[in-house]
């Protein structure tokens, strides 16, 4: 077992817990935090922490908000605290999907969280949903954080009436640049100005699995 790995699992508490966030964006929120899991950086607050400054700008008071690609929760209870306003979460591991919940259901004092378990596409078959389908039937957001791992341009595609009739603020996290050259395609089309981009951190950089991974961050 390597060095690092074996002090980590000495070390680290084992098991997920419910834990008060003490530091960072989500100051004072409660979820599950498993540190075996490799989820020490979102406790200390190092997540991510590129984007903080962005999402306060473009989370605005009110906003509802899409977390399309919830994993465990953390961006919605963010997106709540921030805005003041429903968030709803769509998660495609049902296990995910269940601990998305439970952290909502700690966090009684902010808005409503609503999850919903499927794959954001183009077309709503099978366990598969749309943007505008979300939509219709829960309400019309006026910012998305979109992190589906490669699935950003289908999702785009299935929220054309989303993007022409309201033009929420977006999120969104690019893998490869064939697909970030698509999504500015799409965006652009839709009357997006072009966006603030958002490059990794070179200090304690979080491990990624390709090269091209970045953010577009849109005013709307």
């Amino acid at each position: 077992m390597p060095i690092k790995r074996a002090v980590k699992s000495r070390v680290l508490p084992h098991g997920r817990s419910m834990r008060r966030l003490p530091v960072g964006l989500g100051r004072g929120l409660r979820m599950g935090v498993d540190f075996q899991r490799g989820e020490t950086r979102l406790y200390l607050g190092l997540y991510e922490v590129e984007l903080n400054r962005h999402l306060r700008r473009i989370a605005k008071p009110g906003y509802r908000s899409f977390d399309i690609g919830g994993q465990y929760g953390y961006d919605a209870l963010v997106l709540a605290k921030l805005t003041g306003a429903p968030v709803l979460s769509v998660e495609s591991e049902p296990e995910l999907a269940v601990e998305i919940r439970e952290n909502a259901a700690a966090n009684p004092g902010l808005p409503s969280i609503e999850v919903v378990t499927g794959f954001v596409s183009d077309d709503a078959a099978g366990d598969h949903v749309t943007i505008d389908d979300l939509a219709a039937e829960h309400f019309v957001p006026d910012l998305i954080k979109l992190d589906i791992e490669g699935g950003e341009v289908a999702a785009l595609r299935g929220a054309a009436r989303v993007l022409e009739d309201r033009r929420p603020a977006i999120q969104l996290e690019v893998h490869g640049k064939e697909i970030e050259w698509e999504c500015l395609a799409i965006l652009r089309a839709a009357g997006y100005e072009p966006p603030t981009v958002v490059d990794r951190r070179r200090w304690l950089p979080e491990h990624r699995p390709i090269d091209h991974n970045r953010w577009l961050i849109f005013e709307g």
